[in-house]
């Protein structure tokens, strides 16, 4: 089986064929029109961009990319940066579960993976995702990611007691008081890091459980209840169009049943996300024991 840059690369071609032009080397407008005819999650857009850049260096040519806009994020830039700005980073259980969510947010409304491939994301050096770094530190998509592997790290060299001692120290913070790029700084992994998921069920007092990955489902959530809170921190009017989630309805009354429903909307979705985590949580314990004891 071909791995993924060659299979990119081979549709590249093929799709060049058929237009009858060469796929190298390919200019700028080229490579848009093929991210137009050939549509794909902006993921896998980005790798298939990869893929196409390292066959043109191969062949001694630029990176036709280089000049090329990035796809547009369904996700409003401003609410994200607010958003992952006003998470702790800091503090115990508030920073864990801060830079576990703040990760989340940057992977999926920055970076364009979808909710199953974070899900399928492993904590370790050699599988790190990468995204580009912002002009501000608490709104930097990559700091978001590395301070979350960065606690990963530690907890894998270590173990979590110490990686709560050094986010307790820190005091809770929100990640919009960083004045340094925490991306900048190189995260120091274990000769053996370990497999586990990027992305588990914290419990009430912030211990992680590495046996089961996050469900889909509460990283919807996840995602949503956090993007909520940088909207009502911003203030921002109707971005709530923009991101996944039920469609407002309006009520009888402009003002009264609507901002009521919403409420109440929010405040249930919010519900949904601490119930959805304890459940994931609690299957994690459960089948951590079965295996202990060797049951079915």
């Amino acid at each position: 089986m071909p791995i993924p840059a060659e299979r990119d690369w081979t549709l590249f071609s093929d799709w060049c064929a058929s237009l009858g032009v060469r796929p190298v080397p390919a200019d700028p407008e080229l490579l848009s029109r093929f991210l137009l005819e050939v549509p794909a999650s902006p993921a896998v857009a980005k790798r298939r961009l990869r893929a196409i850049n390292a066959a043109h260096m191969a062949l001694g040519f630029a990176a036709p990319s280089e000049h090329l806009n990035p796809p547009v994020s369904r996700f409003d830039s401003g609410l994200v940066a607010a958003t992952m700005g006003g998470i702790p980073v800091g503090g115990w259980p508030a920073g864990v579960v801060g830079r576990r969510d703040a990760a989340l947010v940057a992977l999926i409304c920055v970076g364009g993976f979808s909710r199953r491939q974070v899900r399928a994301l492993r904590a370790a050096s050699d599988r790190a995702p990468v995204l580009s770094p912002a002009a501000e530190p608490g709104g930097c998509p990559a700091c978001a990611v590395s301070r979350w592997l960065r606690v990963h790290a530690l907890a894998a060299a270590a173990g979590w007691r110490a990686a709560r001692g050094e986010l307790a120290d820190l005091g809770e913070v929100p990640a919009g008081d960083e004045v340094v790029h925490d991306c900048a700084r190189p995260i120091r992994w274990p000769d053996k890091p370990g497999r586990w998921p990027m992305f588990s069920a914290i419990d009430r007092h912030g211990w992680v459980n590495e046996a089961v990955p996050l469900s889909v489902r509460s990283i919807t959530t996840v995602v949503a209840c956090r993007l909520d809170e940088g909207e009502r921190r911003c203030g921002s009017a109707g971005v709530s169009d923009l991101r996944d989630g039920p469609p407002h309805v309006q009520g009888t009354s402009p003002g009264g049943n609507h901002l009521h429903g919403l409420q109440a909307r929010r405040e249930a979705s919010r519900r949904l996300g601490e119930l959805e985590e304890m459940i994931d949580a609690a299957d994690a314990y459960a089948e951590a024991i079965l295996e202990r004891l060797d049951l079915p």
